[in-house]
């Protein structure tokens, strides 16, 4: 991962459902929660693994299935040898309806050099290792039951082959008894922030989001039907309208296992400043520049929110622009609910693109986020569209269809699938918002899981994909070339 520093001014980078309607509860949850921010080749992300550890504890403390078992490692050098042990003790015991759980907070990259082209590392500042890809599942497969795997760190879609060019290779993790999350995309970055002067402050921004969604903290956010279970899709689907650096990858798509399993009756006397935000409109067009959102403030706090503009394929944290948010003479804003608008800084070269919104509190020298989205702002020019997917694919298998589709600036977008007649079986994706996901050309790739609406594997044939993107109220439409369903 990249470190991220909060200063004062800039932030800069390196009801309840009833007992019918819950899942059964597995006998045994376990988790392992591995972080390291220490590092011999690369720059430090202090204190950034201690407290994403934390937070990931405080996330699995809230599910009311209880997890009889939670190991951590933090900034330990653990070798091959030592990571295996280190997974035998905490899993040891896994049965079929066991759900063993892992997350790791740690820098990683990909390359096509290294032995399945993703690595993560394992450090202290003073011994590093590697843990390759190959490793981590050739570990992680003879445990039985459900493994879920959330991974925090740069590149970590590459864990999937997603968020990267078509056919990048076939992950071993795409299969039966594994559940995956990261907070990246194949080839994007994922950013720690921290506040130098207090060990306390510090983490990742995907964690920052996750537990918004997942946490009482938070109110249980991601929770969209309000039944008192969050699952695989509804947090993946959270994330992508609440979390700005990077895009999440999920694996497998629309996946219904519960993550996270919550009594309404919990209250937190420690609810997060910031909660129930809500945004009028996040894709700005045709020469707009105000957004408009809402949130609600629990306590009385100074405030700011912070725009970073994305250029040339970088987010320009060192260059923010900060609104202060002066609601009393003093500078506190008082609690309840709030409603505001700020007006994006527009250029003459470049009015369009993406644009990380923060709210974050002020506190003495140190600035907190509180919160991030993605924002954007589309372009009236007409966009060039080719849609390009994997030749075939097995659903049956638990395979994913890749589908790339290119498009210069910032867009919104509809995927449908057709098959052989033209005859619409799926629409996997309506009205989406493009990420930055740094592909080159400029493109956007996605993922279908071979449902159709009604959630049922199509039959085996040939398909096209067909995808329509709106920017500024212009629409293109293209088709991909005929692909197989085996």
């Amino acid at each position: 991962m990249k470190k991220a520093v909060l200063w004062l001014l800039a932030l800069f980078l390196c009801v309840p459902a009833s007992a019918q309607q819950r899942t059964v509860s597995p006998s045994v949850l376990r988790a392992l929660l591995i972080g390291s921010d220490r590092f011999v080749t690369q720059e430090s992300l202090e204190p950034s693994a201690i407290n994403n550890v934390r937070t990931m504890r405080q996330l699995l403390f809230s599910d009311e299935r209880s997890y009889e078992h939670v190991v951590t490692s933090v900034n330990e050098p653990l070798d091959e040898e030592s990571f295996k042990d280190l997974v035998k003790k905490a899993f040891q015991g896994s049965k079929g309806n066991d759900i063993s759980l892992f997350y790791i907070s740690t820098h990683g990259d990909y390359s096509d050099e290294v032995e399945g082209f993703f690595r993560l590392l394992l450090s202290d500042g003073q011994q590093e290792y590697v843990l390759t890809m190959k490793t981590l599942y050739e570990t992680l497969k003879p445990i039985q039951g459900t493994k879920v795997l959330i991974i925090d760190a740069c590149n970590s879609g590459m864990l999937l082959g997603k968020g990267a060019e078509l056919d990048y290779f076939v992950s071993p993790f795409i299969e039966d008894g594994f559940k995956v999350l990261t907070s990246s995309g194949g080839k994007e970055l994922s950013y720690n922030w921290s506040s130098r002067q207090d060990a306390r402050f510090g983490g990742s921004y995907f964690l920052l989001s996750l537990a918004g969604g997942l946490g009482y903290q938070g109110n249980f956010a991601a929770d969209a039907n309000h039944d008192g279970s969050i699952t695989m899709n509804e947090t993946y689907q959270y994330l992508l309208g609440n979390y700005g650096p990077s895009t999440p990858q999920v694996y497998p798509q629309q996946d219904q296992f519960v993550l996270i399993q919550y009594s309404s009756n919990i209250i937190s006397s420690n609810r997060r400043l910031i909660t129930d935000v809500h945004f009028e409109n996040t894709t700005l067009s045709g020469g707009e520049s105000e957004i408009s959102f809402a949130y609600t403030l629990n306590r009385r706090a100074r405030l700011a929110y912070q725009l970073v503009y994305e250029h040339s394929g970088a987010w320009q944290f060192d260059q923010p622009q900060l609104i202060g948010e002066n609601e009393t003479s003093t500078g506190m804003t008082l609690p309840g609910r709030k409603q505001r608008s700020l007006t994006l800084q527009q250029s003459s070269e470049e009015a369009y693109g993406h644009v990380l919104f923060f709210i974050m509190a002020i506190d003495e020298d140190r600035a907190i986020p509180l919160y991030t989205s993605l924002l954007s702002v589309q372009s009236g020019v007409e966009q060039s569209l080719s849609v390009s997917t994997g030749k075939t694919f097995s659903p049956e298998k638990g395979e994913e269809l890749p589908i790339l589709f290119t498009h210069e600036k910032p867009c919104t977008y509809t995927v449908m699938i057709r098959n052989a007649q033209g005859d619409l079986v799926a629409t996997p994706i309506l009205d989406q918002a493009s990420r930055p996901q740094h592909l080159q050309p400029s493109a956007s790739v996605v993922y279908w899981d071979g449902r159709d609406d009604m959630g049922e594997t199509v039959l085996m044939g040939e398909y096209t994909v067909q995808v329509q993107i709106v920017s500024d109220n212009r629409t293109s439409v293209a088709f991909s070339d005929l692909f197989t369903v085996e």
